[in-house]
Order: C-alpha cells, then sequence, then structure tokens
C-alpha cells in the first residue's frame, strides 16, 4: 500500500468515525452528557434496541479501511439507477431521524455525480424512539406501490417536513397524488408493516443499531458523513475495480 493511499485510508477512518455521532442511534441506553459523546454533537440515542444485533461477521476492506458485509437483499425494495452499477449504494434510513434528512439529499446528489455508475436501494428502519417512523415508513412503500416512492420520500425528508404528525403524511401523499383510500387503507390495515419488519430484521443481522447506515458495495458506513465524503469511497472503489 503507498503512503498516498494509506493516509486517504487513515482519513477516511477518522471522519466515518466522527460520523457516528451524526446518527439517531438505538444503541445507547441513557443520552449522551454535553461533556462528549453523541449528545454533545447533538445525535439522538434510544433506550429500546431492536434486537440482539449483529449476525453476519463483517471483515476490513483493505481499499477503504471499513467493515464489509453481505447484505441482505429484499426484491421489490424502492431503487434508483441500474441493478448492474458498479456502485450499489443500500441505505436503512428512519423518516423521523433528522440526520437522515441530511444524508437523503447527499444521497440524491451522489445519484447526479455518479449517473448511470450508482444504484441507490433505500430499506426501512424506524426506531422506537420516533413515534411515527414505521407508519411513515408504511406511507412511503404505500407510495412505492403506486410508482411513486421518490417524490414521497424527498417530500417527507424536505426541510418543510420537521414536525412530523399523521397529517404530514397525508398532506404529502395529496401532494404527490396517491390514490387517498387505497392509501389510507393501507396505513389502516397496517398492510405494509410485514415488509417493514423485514427490512429491521435484515438490518439487525448485519449489525444496524441507528439511522442512516449506509452500505456502498459492502461497506459499512454510519451516520451522515457528508457528500464528499461519500464521494471519496466511492471513487477508491471505482479506482479499484477491474
Amino acid at each position: 500500500m503507498s503512503q498516498r493511499t494509506a493516509g486517504r485510508r487513515s482519513n477516511l477512518v477518522a471522519v466515518v468515525a466522527v460520523a457516528l455521532l451524526a446518527a439517531c442511534s438505538s444503541a445507547s441506553t441513557e443520552p449522551a452528557t454535553a461533556g462528549g459523546g453523541a449528545g454533545a454533537a447533538g445525535a439522538e440515542v434510544e433506550a429500546e434496541g431492536h434486537g440482539p444485533g449483529r449476525r453476519i461477521q463483517p471483515h476490513t476492506d483493505g481499499i477503504t479501511g471499513l467493515q464489509v458485509v453481505a447484505v441482505p437483499s429484499r426484491e421489490g425494495a424502492p431503487a434508483k439507477g441500474p441493478a448492474g452499477a458498479p456502485l450499489q449504494v443500500v441505505v436503512f434510513t428512519d423518516f423521523q431521524c433528522p440526520f437522515c434528512r441530511q444524508h437523503a439529499q447527499d444521497l440524491n446528489r451522489l445519484a447526479e455525480h455518479y449517473g448511470e455508475r450508482v444504484r441507490i436501494v433505500v430499506r426501512q428502519f424506524p426506531l422506537p424512539m420516533h413515534p411515527l417512523a414505521h407508519t411513515a415508513a408504511e406511507a412511503a412503500l404505500a407510495a412505492h406501490a403506486e410508482g411513486k416512492f421518490w417524490k414521497f420520500h424527498d417530500l417527507l425528508f424536505s426541510d418543510l417536513q420537521t414536525n412530523m404528525t399523521m397529517d404530514t403524511l397525508t398532506s404529502v401523499a395529496v401532494l404527490v397524488g396517491l390514490d387517498m383510500s387505497r392509501f389510507q387503507r393501507a396505513l389502516d390495515t397496517g398492510f405494509f408493516s410485514g415488509i417493514v419488519d423485514k427490512d429491521v430484521h435484515d438490518g439487525e443481522l448485519i449489525g444496524v443499531t441507528g439511522t442512516p447506515t449506509t452500505f456502498i458495495n459492502g461497506r459499512e458506513v454510519s451516520g451522515s458523513v457528508g457528500l464528499e465524503k461519500l464521494i471519496e469511497i466511492c471513487d477508491q472503489l471505482l479506482e479499484a475495480s477491474p
């Protein structure tokens, strides 16, 4: 490994470690205090986790220094970009997580930056600390069933939607042009609840405890690290590919 490559890898790992603070987490039992840790960075923590923790073990990537894991797939998950793109990005997200809002905007810009070279897949990971997150995830999947996931996703994560209520979900559904009787029926019956739970289960298998958690070709990036670092990781992987 060259000195330049080693330096880039070291810097990347350091930035990703700091980004752990810029995430909503279900791993802590108490909010961190202002003296240090997540509380000092404004991250949210939750007393109740989703499950027993990672069951698919990762290994360390020699290119980026990040942990690599085989991410379980779910057929039909919301995605944009070619299925065979060299950059496969899977994000576990929570619609009530403020860090996910910024991260979603960064991923949209990442898609613009790489075009046909990237595919972005969204998996749901509502945290127990967010009372409407599970319902919002179901609502997003209801929009997906009508081919309007990304419009719903972007509006729900827009700066206008900072205080989510049930009326927020309804308003966004109207704005994107959903069939409102179908939409309301899906929420009332919990039609998509099992799919949300499947995403959470898959996230738990690979050690997801907070949001956003992103996997770029299996490399785990925890928290909202910013567009520049996402591009750095992607460029490293593209440079190393045959």
